[in-house]
């Protein structure tokens, strides 16, 4: 490690750029392997990736495919996430694809959002539950006391965590805050859950949920 807590990695990191001759680039990358802060790879385990960079890296090699390559031995991405990208027939730069893959995350991220972590018509049954210790009581009447009495964080407790809703920007402390409670026959199933979950109203989308108890 470096003196400020940072990881090092091998000098011949640095000597991966492009221009360089593809087979070239694949010897440092391969030197680079197997260091404190580096990709751990056995042979058996390269070789599929191996084949890949074989077909798929330019002659010499691009700057982004450089990138990309110190990316994977850096551990910021998995090799597998690289090869993929080089060994597609019409590919974007590399920044442009990493962008375009957080952009699909976030996407289907919204869309879980959107869609909900629980049935609303459940959301709506806890709504009105005073505190979650009677919104346990009211959703577990057959279930074990431990789950009633486990001890239930505060809503302040979740605030610093709590994101802000992505549609219309409300912060935390403008969504509706409701301790959910799974319908009873969850917790006979053994897929209960109870916790805090964030609600926007006006964009009838549920936010966060903070998981507290389960079964």
């Amino acid at each position: 490690m470096a003196n400020d807590g940072s990881p090092t990695y091998p000098q011949e990191l640095h000597q991966l750029t492009g221009g360089l001759s593809r087979a070239e680039a694949l010897k440092v990358f391969r030197s680079c392997c197997n260091h404190r802060h580096t990709l751990f790879v056995t042979d058996k385990w390269l070789r599929p990736h191996w084949e890949i960079m074989i077909v798929s890296l330019c002659e010499p090699i691009r700057d982004d495919e450089a990138e990309a390559l110190r990316s994977a031995l850096r551990q910021d991405v998995p090799l597998a996430f690289v090869t993929q990208w080089l060994s597609e027939p019409t590919r974007l730069a590399w920044n442009e694809h990493i962008a375009e893959v957080a952009r699909q995350r976030e996407q289907r991220r919204l869309e879980a959002v959107k869609q909900g972590y629980f049935l609303w018509n459940d959301v709506e049954a806890c709504r009105n539950c005073e505190s979650p210790a009677a919104a346990l009581s009211n959703g577990l009447r057959s279930a074990p006391a431990v789950y009633v009495t486990s001890r239930q964080k505060s809503r302040a407790e979740h605030t610093s965590q709590a994101q802000s809703c992505p549609f219309c920007g409300a912060n935390p402390d403008s969504l509706t805050w409701i301790y959910f409670v799974s319908p009873e026959s969850t917790w006979e199933k053994l897929c209960g859950r109870a916790g805090w979950l964030t609600v926007c109203d006006a964009c009838h989308a549920q936010i966060d949920f903070f998981l507290e108890v389960m079964n």
